[in-house]
């Protein structure tokens, strides 16, 4: 067996995602779990003032991010900082891609839910959180954040995977034993379950174009390694820079 390509992409029958955040009722579970639960402790005012900052830097209305956990509010201004560099949210791959399967009537498979990537995200526990949120402030006052999603576009469009691999060494956000668990929760740990979930859709017969985060497609743990484990064949197509 073989997984799918992007040469063969054409070809493929189910698009897979690590969710569909184009469905309507997984966007409004998504909204609502992003939400700061009722009984979360008040977080401390300086935190705030920090947020209500990098609110204003990003040209954004002051209250529009009122309401979700504060863990999330401090990613979501990550991610909003790389339109500093052209890096805009609307054509993340998976809004491109799931456009692109709705107009072939092509069917869309989440291998993760909501809950899931919600709970990796934010921290059960209100101190990790205040620290979580402390650091990720923190990566975007100092500019590491910008610096860090763009070198990464960078990588993604020149296919360096070796750069890609050496990612800890060079993105400035994996100072401490708590930042690597971090990111083995973010990235090691939840693929397994896509490559199970990758392997059953084949399993059915299926041919299936996946697509994750690039993240996943390296290390011990990358998904080409645990795919080959199941028996497949794994090939990698590199793609010339423009």
């Amino acid at each position: 067996e073989r997984a799918v390509s992007p040469e063969v992409a054409a070809d493929y029958d189910t698009l897979a995602l690590e969710i569909d955040i184009s469905d309507p009722a997984i966007a409004r579970q998504a909204a609502e779990l992003s939400r700061a639960p009722a009984d979360l402790p008040p977080w401390p005012a300086a935190l705030r003032d920090r947020v209500a900052r990098q609110v204003a830097l990003a040209c954004l209305p002051a209250q529009v991010l009122d309401g979700q956990h504060p863990v999330m509010q401090a990613m979501t201004l990550t991610v909003l900082a790389g339109r500093w560099d052209g890096l805009e949210a609307p054509f993340a791959q998976e809004l491109v891609l799931s456009g692109m399967a709705k107009a072939q009537a092509k069917p869309l498979v989440s291998l993760e839910s909501v809950a899931l990537q919600m709970g990796v995200l934010i921290p059960a526990d209100p101190a990790k959180a205040v620290e979580l949120t402390d650091h990720t402030l923190a990566q975007l006052e100092q500019g590491k954040a910008r610096s860090m999603l763009g070198r990464l576009a960078r990588i993604w469009e020149q296919s360096d995977l070796d750069e890609l691999t050496h990612y800890e060494r060079w993105c400035e956000c994996v100072d401490s034993a708590d930042d690597r668990a971090l990111l083995k929760r973010l990235n090691d740990d939840r693929n397994p379950k896509l490559a199970a979930g990758i392997d059953a859709l084949h399993a059915q017969g299926k041919a299936v174009f996946a697509a994750v985060g690039a993240l996943h497609m390296v290390g011990e743990q990358g998904l080409p390694k645990l795919m080959r484990e199941r028996g497949y064949s794994v090939e990698r197509v590199s793609f010339a820079p423009n």
